[in-house]
């Protein structure tokens, strides 16, 4: 070898190191690659996961408000079933002392009707057939002015009972404590 070609750069050891440095980085790179095009379907993939739960959330929130809210009225309408149920009660056993009470007690039949249609809505199956019932026996009382018919009035008593018993069930204390809960 002469001199001059002492100066000139290998080509022979150039090849082979820049093919094993190509043989090392393509990998590299393309690992590098679809580790971005996965790690973007991963964040893509969290933030619509991220988004369901909040609309889950909302709509799990929406519904317990609701529920809430339903119950409150329910239990309204129950209170004002157990105030006309007594108001009822006491008129059919004033009808019988004077033509007043009489009008009077036909006056209380006609709300408690209009209490009971008004407010299906928030009644059970069971309690709706019971307040129409109650109601069918007033109006039987006073139409056949059945004042001291023993077993008419126990039907009546017995009724009562039932209807009280009926909203109690309806308005399980263990569903009370299930809303409770959902609003803390």
């Amino acid at each position: 070898m002469s001199n001059g070609d002492a100066n000139k750069p290998d080509n022979s050891t150039k090849g082979p190191w820049l093919f094993e440095l190509l043989k090392l980085a393509v990998p590299s790179l393309i690992t590098i690659f679809f580790g971005y095009i996965i790690y973007g379907a991963q964040m893509d993939t969290q933030s619509k996961v991220a988004a369901s739960q909040d609309i889950l959330k909302s709509q799990l929130a929406f519904q317990s408000a609701l529920k809430e809210e339903f119950y409150k009225r329910q239990l309204s309408r129950y209170e004002d079933a157990c105030k006309g149920i007594a108001v009822t009660e006491a008129a059919l056993d004033d009808a019988s002392v004077t033509t007043e009470n009489l009008t009077k007690a036909y006056d209380v039949i006609y709300q408690f009707n209009q209490l009971n249609k008004s407010n299906t809505l928030y009644w059970s199956h069971g309690l709706q057939n019971r307040l129409d019932q109650f109601w069918a026996l007033g109006v039987d009382k006073l139409k056949g002015q059945k004042w001291d018919d023993p077993v008419l009035n126990e039907r009546i008593s017995k009724e009562i009972t039932a209807l009280h018993e009926q909203m109690k069930n309806d308005l399980n204390v263990a569903d009370l404590s299930t809303v409770i809960k959902q609003t803390k």
